[in-house]
């Protein structure tokens, strides 16, 4: 596997927030607006898995 595309060992929310932010700098630096929204997109979606992933924590912390 790529070092790039490494997941993290446990399902850590701050890892994709932290992957979001650095998808985003790779955007603001996009000359290509086609490829500055792809990346955005990306971003967005890094956000919400961590998002995602904050939730589960809660329930499965509730269910215990």
């Amino acid at each position: 596997m790529a070092r790039g595309l490494e997941l993290p060992d446990k399902p850590n929310p701050q890892y994709w927030r932290d992957r979001a932010r650095g998808t985003r700098a790779y955007a603001d630096q996009a000359t290509d607006p086609i490829a500055r929204r792809i990346l955005l997109t990306v971003a967005d979606s890094y956000e919400r898995l961590a998002g995602r992933l904050e939730e589960r924590s809660r329930i499965m912390g509730k269910a215990r």
